[in-house]
């Protein structure tokens, strides 16, 4: 998953690291009180890749077979918050198989709660989601937010679970700056910035990632769906292939 917002350029966060406050994993959280956060300070965007200057695009694993998007505009906190911040006014979907693309446009209601795009059933490879029209608030600094997505076939819903540990890159592709591991609330986790030459290594399930970062080559292990340190020796429940894993990691310094 994966937005057009440039996070590098004339954003400053209350943070230790200039990591995001509000990451794309809210709109998958199953809480519409939390919201994915396009900063108002954001002065630039992925415009080599992008139409609008606010979208995301969606990747499963393998094509997935949809015939409907549930959305909850805006912020949806409180009534105050939600007029607080601009919402989608404009929906542009494009879904793509890898050959064929289909578009479809269509208004959302600028209100609080779901409301549901339907479209004709279709298997995509990708999914983009554009807002090339906002409904405006008038408030001082105000940001694009969205609290929730769901993607529907059939009337079900389709599982996109997002992990509690999440990569966040701050910085245009081929010209970032490194990586730092963020919890799904967007705080970083203490001790791992990754200088230049850092690599994650991810355990087959993609449950578990490591890797070294700092001066003094520490290992870190980490369990992205619990957004938990752990030890070098094999968690209770890890699968034969995740702890034929573990063992081959470097005998580095614990982080």
């Amino acid at each position: 998953m994966s937005s057009s917002e440039e996070l590098s350029q004339g954003i400053k966060y209350k943070q230790k690291w200039d990591a995001p406050r509000y990451p794309l994993t809210r709109l998958f959280d199953g809480d519409t009180k939390t919201a994915w956060v396009y900063s108002a300070t954001s002065r630039e965007f992925f415009a080599d890749y992008w139409k609008s200057r606010y979208g995301l695009r969606l990747e499963p694993d393998k094509p997935i077979t949809l015939d409907a998007i549930r959305i909850v505009n805006g912020q949806n906190a409180s009534p105050s918050r939600f007029k607080a911040n601009h919402r989608a006014n404009i929906i542009k979907i494009t879904l793509s198989d890898g050959k064929t693309r289909h578009i479809h446009l269509r208004q959302l209601a600028d209100k609080q709660g779901w409301q549901t795009v339907k479209f004709p059933r279709v298997q995509a490879k990708a999914i983009t989601l554009e807002f090339p029209q906002l409904a405006r608030s008038q408030s001082k600094g105000a940001d694009f937010c969205l609290s929730e997505i769901e993607l529907r076939n059939g009337g079900r819903k389709i599982s996109w679970d997002m992990p509690q540990l999440v990569m966040y890159y701050n910085g245009l592709e081929g010209d970032a700056d490194a990586p730092l591991l963020i919890r799904r609330d967007g705080f970083p986790l203490d001790g791992i910035a990754m200088d230049a030459g850092y690599t994650d290594d991810w355990s087959p399930s993609g449950r578990y990632v490591s890797g070294v970062a700092g001066a003094q080559d520490r290992l870190w292990i980490y369990d992205a769906l619990q957004g938990a340190k752990i030890s070098k020796a094999s968690p209770a429940r890890m699968s034969p292939p995740d702890q034929k894993w573990l063992r081959r990691l470097p005998k580095s310094n614990m982080g």
